[in-house]
């Protein structure tokens, strides 16, 4: 694995400053209001002026990860003591600018990606102080920031996923409020060209998120962001188009006297866990669900009756008859997973971070392979367990029942689940406690927990490892840098002299990191990483 390592010197502040309180007084708050300007300058030249050009004809390269750079080189410059409260209170402000900014879909990327930047520095820093392998002890910045970090970036990539999913695909396939009702929830279109012209649509939903998210770009990681965005959407297309494979209309229960199965409410429960605040009384779940929720309010689609999670789809999105399980349904469903994945390997480019993915994230529209393997398949290998997990394994027990006992026969198989195989579904499905469960359809959550895969340290330093992209150094550029931003502040004509500030950051910098570039790649069993120099 290659490794990248950082040698740099941790000053105190007190060090740092020492020039400018050489003929002052000792005092206490003197101290504490230098340190004051000193965090404010560095907050002001990573976070604040962060996607601002202070100077041109930069590359981008340089100047999209300026923000996570500068963190990290202030963080071990300062020292454990000062560090902590630096680092923990820079991320604070990257939450309030990302929660500000939540329908910005540059700025979500812009801070992902440095998020992601920021946790390589950091866990470069261990490999500085390798001595012992495995049990050599972490780094302390890399103990007490990679976990928020982690936390950080999957935060924004919820609130990015909720956004494009929300004002662009849910669009282009739901039903308007204006046309909701009986003809919005119809059998749906089973005619060929009917379910030629869906298919058509639902990729054309995916085309319009796939040409959002090519708009943010491909400076730093935000390629492997816009391949995990698309396959999160797929991943809620997959969920919202099985609820409509298994859930009759409400046409179909209205004569019952009631919106939902068997007359009673159960289908119009659905309940999300209490999330948990993080340390900065910010629970970024509660935040995207009550985003969620106000967006529902105000926007102008319907949501199904029978689970309000989940958009309402406009009748010619259905490419099979709602709530009707046949084996002709599995057909249909089997030629539909092979068109959005000939889609999605294509023009969806996908297969440019497939290998990158663990291997329970290999797989595509897992709910409607499943369900057209279920009612394709001979049914009495349905009681070998191996086989039902192999063929079935995204559908629960429950769910497996409940269709079973709502398959109807049709032209390509006309006979219906044997009795025997039925039965012994339904005691299998009793004795786990899931008989209500299997009586009444799945309430899925379109818009539940994102699936999140974490770019590996490897890929997250790469760019700094073969000298793309500037690391942790303090070079001409970063005081060129700096130095712009202090004369933002300058006005000699007015009387305004170059900030304080800024020449202790200059000081803390010129004194705490290397002035040239001090980066090695190590690989595994070298003789460099033996002895922990580069």
């Amino acid at each position: 694995m290659p490794r990248v390592l950082f040698h740099v010197t941790c000053r105190g502040t007190q060090t740092g400053l020492a020039d400018f309180t050489r003929t002052e007084p000792q005092l206490d708050d003197v101290s504490t209001l230098q340190d004051e300007l000193l965090m404010a300058a560095a907050m002001e030249f990573a976070l604040y002026s962060a996607q601002r050009p202070l100077l041109p004809g930069r590359v981008p390269s340089r100047l999209i990860h300026a923000p996570a750079r500068r963190v990290a080189r202030t963080l071990v410059t300062l020292g454990r003591q000062d560090g902590l409260p630096f680092g923990h209170l820079a991320l604070r402000q990257v939450s309030a600018t990302v929660i500000a900014g939540r329908s910005d879909t540059q700025l979500l990327a812009f801070w992902w990606s440095n998020a992601v930047h920021l946790r390589g520095f950091m866990q470069s820093l261990n490999l500085a102080m390798t001595q012992g392998g495995d049990a050599a002890p972490k780094h302390w910045a890399t103990e007490a920031l990679v976990p928020r970090l982690l936390q950080q970036e999957k935060f924004v990539f919820d609130e990015l996923v909720s956004f494009v999913w929300t004002h662009t695909f849910v669009p282009a396939v739901a039903a308007s409020r204006a046309r909701a009702g009986p003809a919005a929830v119809r059998a749906g279109v089973v005619k060929r060209a009917g379910q030629e012209a869906a298919l058509r649509q639902w990729i054309a939903a995916l085309e319009a998120v796939a040409g959002q998210l090519r708009g943010l770009g491909s400076a730093g990681h935000i390629t492997t962001l816009r391949h995990q965005v698309l396959l999160e959407v797929m991943k809620r297309m997959d969920t919202l188009i099985f609820h409509f494979l298994v859930t009759p209309s409400t046409d179909a229960n209205s004569e019952a006297g009631s919106s939902s199965l068997g007359g009673d409410n159960r289908s119009q429960a659905y309940t999300t866990p209490s999330p948990q605040p993080d340390r900065d009384g910010v629970s970024p779940t509660a935040s995207q669900n009550s985003h969620s929720q106000q967006q529902q309010s105000s926007s102008g689609f319907a949501y199904d009756p029978l689970n309000p999670n989940m958009p309402m789809l406009d009748d010619s999105m259905l490419f099979f008859t709602r709530g009707v399980l046949m084996f002709g349904t599995g057909m249909n469903l089997k030629m539909a997973c092979t068109r959005f994945q000939q889609w999605a390997f294509g023009e969806g480019g996908m297969r440019e971070i497939w290998a990158n993915l663990p291997a329970q994230g290999q797989t595509l529209f897992p709910l409607l392979r499943s369900a057209a393997d279920l009612l394709m398949m001979p049914k009495d290998l349905l009681l070998e367990e191996g086989i039902r997990a192999d063929i079935c394994d995204s559908l629960p027990l429950s769910t497996l029942v409940y269709m079973l006992d709502r398959f109807q026969p049709d032209d390509f198989s006309r006979e219906g689940i044997p009795f025997d195989v039925l039965t012994e579904l339904r005691e299998q499905a009793a004795a786990a406690g899931l008989a209500a469960e299997s009586s009444r359809p799945p309430q899925l959550l379109v818009e539940g927990q994102a699936t999140y895969y974490s770019p590996t340290d490897d890929m997250a330093m790469e760019k700094v490892e073969i000298g793309e992209e500037p690391g942790l150094e303090y070079g001409a550029e970063s005081e060129e840098e700096l130095d712009a931003l202090s004369g933002l502040c300058t006005d000699s004509a007015a009387g305004l002299a170059p900030p304080l500030r800024f020449k202790l950051l200059h000081n803390l910098w010129d004194a705490g990191v290397p002035r040239s570039r001090r980066i090695t790649i190590v690989r595994p069993h070298s003789a460099d990483e033996s002895d922990g120099t580069a």
